[in-house]
């Protein structure tokens, strides 16, 4: 399930959301991700858009993961029938692995 729901969306738009999540501060992402604040935004909102749920509830001082965020983000094991042993990962580990395929 969580493959099908990440295999729409750019590695670009997916570390977006992780750093966010991970320093819960857009401006402290987009300084590890080296890009402007704007970029990050745009990111996530498309994100939002394509699943229609927000992520995050953001705040001038920071933000928060909403449910879905906190699905997509620390989602739980899961398995995929299209691999042989069925790799058990996890949203965050997906990202991981693809950004070491490239």
């Amino acid at each position: 399930m969580i493959r099908l729901l990440l295999s729409g969306f750019s590695l670009k738009s997916l570390n977006s959301v992780l750093l966010v999540a991970d320093t819960s501060n857009v401006a402290r992402a987009t300084e590890q991700l080296n890009c402007l604040q704007i970029a990050v935004s745009k990111a996530i909102q498309g994100v939002e858009q394509k699943i229609c749920q927000p992520l995050f509830d953001l705040f001038p001082t920071g933000g928060s993961l909403t449910l879905v965020g906190e699905v997509l983000v620390h989602a739980p094991p899961c398995s995929h029938p299209s691999t042989p042993e069925y790799h058990h990962t996890s949203g965050a580990a997906l990202v991981d692995r693809a950004n070491k395929q490239q």
